[in-house]
């Protein structure tokens, strides 16, 4: 079976595991769990205050800027501990902000692991209420304080997906609309002009049998491609568009 017109197929089947670039290459996982938007948790603990602040963050990159929000909305406070998990690969970020080492930012980040969450950070914003805690309080608290905000957030599942491009007639697609539509896990783009133009995303997993069945139809050379990305799913399907 011919495969889809492709200019870039990215070897996204292998990753190189985290700390060991020459080890043996791990398959990636089809999909992941992370959360759909911010989700805040409270407690007070022997005077001091712990407010939890979980956020989807997909970049290291980004976790500078999303504490910077954090500081701005809780100013003054004695530490900004947080913990991150970033990828399909599950790379771990953490940071105690001034308190003993291992007892605040390492916790919060295996509480996103142990709950098997990635693309996801999660800040712990202290102020110090005039009584110490102890290595062990401080991890609980810490600990605690984020799998708090962990249990008030939305689960949203990320797969892997094909990414896929087509510039169809009205007719051609209103049939793939009809019985292909059911492969479309996320549409990413659609114009409705004179032709159908259309971007979307089937998982990985179906994309065979996706293939497959344009193959079948003599279909395939309408249909690029281009990527391959973890996505949430639903997205802009079904379309809506004039005469559909």
């Amino acid at each position: 079976r011919r495969s889809c017109p492709s200019s870039h197929r990215p070897p996204s089947e292998t990753i190189c595991p985290r700390g060991d670039p020459g080890a043996v290459t791990m398959p990636l996982p089809s999909s992941y769990n992370s959360v759909s938007g911010r989700s805040v948790f409270e407690e007070r603990i022997k005077g001091s205050r712990f407010i939890a602040i979980l956020v989807p963050c997909q970049s290291a990159d980004d976790i500078k800027a999303l504490i910077s929000e954090v500081e701005s909305e809780y100013p003054n406070a004695t530490h900004y501990c947080y913990g991150a998990v970033i990828g399909p690969e599950t790379v771990q970020r953490h940071s105690d902000n001034g308190e003993p080492s291992g007892t605040a930012g390492k916790p919060i980040a295996d509480a996103l692991a142990g709950a098997g969450l990635s693309d996801v950070l999660c800040v712990v914003v202290r102020y110090f209420g005039g009584t110490l805690l102890g290595t062990g309080g401080l991890v609980r608290a810490y600990s605690d304080t984020a799998k708090g905000a962990i249990g008030g957030a939305e689960p949203v599942e990320r797969s892997l997906c094909a990414v896929y491009t087509a510039d169809l007639d009205y007719p051609s697609f209103n049939t793939f609309d009809r019985t292909m539509g059911r492969f479309v896990h996320r549409m990413l783009k659609r114009d409705f002009s004179d032709r159908v133009r259309l971007e979307f995303a089937v998982r990985i997993a179906d994309s065979d049998e996706f293939e497959g069945i344009l193959d079948s139809k003599g279909w395939l050379p309408m249909f690029g491609r281009t990527d391959e990305k973890y996505l949430r799913g639903k997205g802009l399907w079904p379309p809506e568009g004039p005469g559909l």
